[in-house]
Parts: C-alpha cells; sequence; structure tokens
C-alpha cells in the first residue's frame, strides 16, 4: 500500500481488498450472522467506560486497537476492556502514519507498544492495526512475523466533524453483512458521534440476529 490509496469509503471496495490479500479486511471463514466490531485510538477514561457499558448491555463483544501513550496513562481502562471480555490489539505507541514513517522506526514504535501492552496484560497481543490505515508492504511483511495485520471493510466515518451520530450509525448499518469488520473509535475526537451512534448500531444489530465478536472469536 502506498500513496495515492486512502481508506476513505465507508465500504472498502472489493478490488482494493484483493489487491492487498496480505492484510485481514474482513472474517471470510466465520459463522453465519457474525459481526466484529473494532474500536480504535483508546483507551480513554471519557469515552472507553461508556462504550464498555453500552456493549456490556447487548452482550456485545469487541477489539480495541489501544495506542501505547493512552495505554501507559490509563492502565485501569485497558484491564476493564479485558474484565469486560473484550480483545486487545496493538495500534502503535505514537499513532504513527506508516507512509511518512520509515519502516525501522515504524516497527520500532510498534514493538513499543507491544512491550506496553503485554505488561499490563500479561501476554502480547497478535493483531495489529496500522494507524490511519497508512502501512507500506514493507511494514507490512515486517509486522506479519508477530501480528495478523487488520484493516476493515466498513468505514463508520465516527470522526468526520461535518457528521452526525445517526449519520454515522446509518453508514454501519446500511452496508453491514455477516463477517464484516467495522472500525469505530474510543477517542475524543469521535466522542461526539460515536455515543450517539453506537446503541442504534447495536440495536439494529442485535434486532437482526447478529453475534458481535472479538476478533480471535
Amino acid at each position: 500500500m502506498g500513496a495515492g490509496i486512502k481508506l476513505e469509503n465507508v465500504v472498502t471496495p472489493s478490488w482494493m481488498q484483493l489487491g492487498l490479500p496480505l492484510v485481514t479486511w474482513r472474517r471470510t471463514a466465520c459463522p453465519q450472522k457474525q459481526i466484529f466490531l473494532t474500536f480504535d485510538d483508546g483507551p480513554t477514561p471519557e469515552l472507553t467506560p461508556q462504550i464498555l457499558e453500552l456493549l456490556k448491555r447487548y452482550d456485545a463483544k469487541a477489539t480495541f486497537f489501544c495506542v501505547g501513550e493512552n495505554v501507559a496513562q490509563n492502565r485501569d481502562q485497558l484491564a476493564a476492556i479485558v474484565e469486560g471480555g473484550h480483545l486487545v490489539g496493538n495500534h502503535g505507541y505514537s499513532h504513527l502514519n506508516g507512509w511518512k514513517t520509515r519502516t525501522k522506526p515504524y516497527v520500532d514504535d510498534v514493538l513499543r507498544c507491544q512491550e506496553v501492552l503485554g505488561d499490563v496484560l500479561g501476554h502480547a497481543p497478535r493483531y495489529f492495526r496500522p494507524p490511519y490505515g497508512r502501512i507500506t508492504l514493507n511494514q507490512i511483511f515486517q509486522l506479519r512475523r508477530t501480528f495478523e495485520v487488520v484493516l476493515w471493510d466498513i468505514l463508520s466515518m465516527d470522526y468526520r466533524q461535518e457528521l452526525t451520530g445517526p449519520q454515522v450509525a446509518k453508514n454501519v448499518t446500511g452496508n453491514v453483512k455477516s463477517g464484516s469488520i467495522v472500525l469505530l473509535h474510543d477517542s475524543k475526537l469521535a466522542a461526539e458521534r460515536v455515543i450517539v451512534a453506537l446503541p442504534v448500531i447495536l440495536e439494529y444489530l442485535s434486532a437482526s440476529g447478529f453475534q458481535m465478536c472479538g476478533l480471535d472469536q
């Protein structure tokens, strides 16, 4: 993946998914009616607890791709994610843009996050998501030795300030299908929209008979 390819579509185009098979876009080999909700950029004390409470209300499990800097400041929030039965993934220590970072410092940043997560979790996460979805092929080759590199096929766009919570919810509910990996955020930037959209998304998925799972389920 390189300059010119931007993951800004609500639904990741099939040509892009087929063109980069080295990463996981969606779960193709899973039972029918499974959805994989993922949350990037946390944990944050302002939003993560509210998201965890909503997930609990709907008996939903998710995967949280955590930023090392945030974990270092909010270890209790990471513990709460684990206690809720959710999966933790690596989102880099400093949230670097892979297109603007050489491979060695980029990989070193990911491994630094891995150390922080491992210290809190007692084990090393096996999933990595590149911040902004921007990563080079060389970085992918390096990281695939340790991680399953996970992107998404449904982008909620909850970080877009011009959108409303209901619009964000519709981005998900209008496009999701069994096996979809949905990208949301538990960040300050997305808080205003995701806290409105998430109950709508969870209610829709629950009423439609979807099981909401962590990536390892």
